[in-house]
């Protein structure tokens, strides 16, 4: 998703953005400040705001999680990879991420 990002930045002139890494997300500055301003579910993130230590260690983990089955071949029983060049386990590594349905044990990120 970040690489597609990055893509449309470049098409449009703009340099890509440096992904957040766990490192970042309680260092204090290491996150940006963002207001989604039309997404009025979304709260704005003041500049130089850090994570929650309880959801940073969620989100380490799901992350984990994620590498993990990624790391294995197999996303919530989806076995990962190409079959008669058709991505067989794109929508279940999506399904995995997404925040909305979720069931996969992951996490809600």
């Amino acid at each position: 998703m970040l690489n597609r990002y990055n893509a449309d930045r470049l098409a449009v002139g703009l340099g890509p953005v440096i992904p957040y890494q766990p490192s970042d997300w309680q260092t204090r500055g290491g996150l940006i400040g963002y207001d989604p301003r039309r997404l009025n579910q979304y709260s704005a993130r003041r500049a130089g705001a850090t994570m929650n230590p309880g959801e940073a260690r969620n989100l380490a983990n799901t992350r984990r999680r994620l590498m993990q089955a990624v790391d294995a071949g197999s996303v919530a029983g989806q076995r990962l990879g190409y079959v008669n060049g058709v991505d067989v386990g794109i929508s279940a590594l999506g399904d995995a991420v997404e925040p909305f349905g979720n069931n996969q044990g992951l996490g809600d990120y």
